[in-house]
């Protein structure tokens, strides 16, 4: 049994689960319920995770103020905990923007296009839509 840093139960490490997080690499001694009280509220220096595509290791709240704050000017809709991956922010921009780029490519092509597949726009001289 392990004694919890911050209400002093007692508690057995192998109960405390995250799906956010490394449980593992939580620094100090805490219980369920302070860590979920402690992830609610977004506390700093104790949830850390390594990024899957550079491998940084991260505090998960200053990386998510860090992503945040780049998307202040409400260009990417994306949060942070929405990619399918573990990412820090700098990967996590990285994706926002290839993603935004790929939107924006698609809005150029006419709707209907993207039903034939042909490589818009080379494929408008065999197509009928563009017939005149």
């Amino acid at each position: 049994m392990a004694k919890c840093s911050r209400c002093g139960c007692d508690y057995d490490k192998d109960d405390v689960f995250l799906t956010h997080a490394d449980v593992s690499r939580i620094p100090v001694d805490m219980c369920q319920d302070c860590l979920d009280d402690a992830y609610s509220s977004g506390e700093t220096g104790i949830f850390y995770d390594t990024c899957e595509h550079c491998g940084k290791s991260f505090d998960v709240f200053e990386e998510k103020s860090e992503y945040d704050s780049w998307l202040s000017d409400g260009a990417y809709k994306r949060s942070f905990d929405d990619f399918d991956e573990i990412l820090c922010s700098d990967c996590a921009i990285v994706e926002m923007e290839r993603l935004n780029q790929d939107d924006e490519s698609d809005e150029d092509i006419p709707a209907g296009c993207s039903a034939c597949g042909g490589p818009y726009p080379s494929c408008k001289s065999s197509c009928p839509m563009f017939d005149d």
